[in-house]
């Protein structure tokens, strides 16, 4: 079949037909999806900057096994709220998931520091130190 039209670009004045469209963003093909996902997780934060909200996505993504779209959720959370025991542990959590025993470690002593009272985070950091 033939093109009975043919659509011209006001700003290029030129038509698209054979050669594509020019990508905002450019990317690999292979990595389109990521970085996809990376810029809807940062207008979700960038409009939701809310802790229980934040947390709530970093375990839908965490329970998704969407690791480090997780964390990076949760890291947003601490430097958001940096005062909060509950965004440390969780980003803990998300590490010891991802494997990453140390920076685990880390986070579950951050909230420890900020909130002696974390039942969990002692509990994980016996399991994390094998004691």
């Amino acid at each position: 079949d033939m093109p009975i039209s043919d659509v011209i670009s006001p700003v290029t004045k030129t038509s698209c037909e054979g050669i594509g469209v020019e990508p905002d963003i450019k990317t690999e093909g292979k990595d389109a999806l990521d970085k996809t996902i990376e810029i809807i997780l940062d207008k979700i934060i960038e409009k939701n900057n809310n802790e229980q909200f934040l947390n709530n996505l970093g375990y839908a993504l965490l329970g998704d096994e969407q690791i480090a779209s997780a964390i990076k959720v949760f890291i947003k959370n601490t430097n958001l709220h940096p005062q909060s025991a509950n965004v440390f542990d969780s980003l803990g959590e998300a590490y010891m998931k991802s494997g990453n025993k140390e920076l685990a470690i880390e986070n579950y002593e951050k909230s420890l520091k900020l909130n002696p009272q974390n039942e969990n985070a002692v509990e994980q950091l016996k399991k994390l130190e094998g004691n």
